[in-house]
């Protein structure tokens, strides 16, 4: 099964994994359980898998990443959601071969205000599915976490998009 999101960058995210290994785990009595816990500037996460009395654990430990331009609690909350993601995997030695993209805010500017203006413009003129079409092209859930490095190819490709639904 080819794990991904849209048509746009491709990656196995944390609910596309279990999507794919919950029946697995339900079949064969397995829970997946994590825990957290932050010590100077760096986050450890555990995945415990447990059968039973009988438990594994596999952790990750990682920064806090401190380029992001967005709030503290949207920092933790990609980082927690990367490290479970690798602890899940190598707890269950599941391989993800597609192209890792989920850390690519990590480092990225996020667009203007003006310029989510500018697509939230363009996108209300679409209907839902092509709203929704759109972001999954882009791989992102919201015009807020549109890039400002992906903003000139989103913008030309709405306006091409809208003009096209326009004919």
């Amino acid at each position: 099964m080819i794990l991904g999101r849209g048509a746009g960058p491709r990656y196995a995210g944390l609910d596309d994994i279990m999507a794919v290994a919950q029946p697995v785990l339900s079949k064969y009595g397995l829970s997946v359980s994590y825990s957290a816990s932050i010590e100077g500037g760096h986050l450890r996460a555990v995945c415990t898998v447990r059968k039973g009395c009988h438990s594994e654990k596999s952790e990750i430990t990682l920064p806090v990443p401190t380029q992001m331009k967005v709030n503290d609690t949207q920092k933790m909350g990609a980082a927690l959601s990367y490290a479970k993601r690798y602890a899940l995997c190598a707890a269950l030695n599941i391989t993800v071969t597609d192209q890792d993209v989920d850390a690519h805010g990590l480092d990225a500017d996020p667009i203007t205000d003006n310029q989510a203006f500018a697509l939230d413009e363009l996108l209300s003129k679409l209907p839902d599915n092509r709203q929704r079409d759109f972001m999954n092209w882009l791989g992102v859930k919201s015009v807020g976490d549109i890039t400002a490095s992906q903003y000139p190819q989103a913008l030309k490709s709405l306006k091409k998009v809208v003009a096209d639904e326009g004919n």
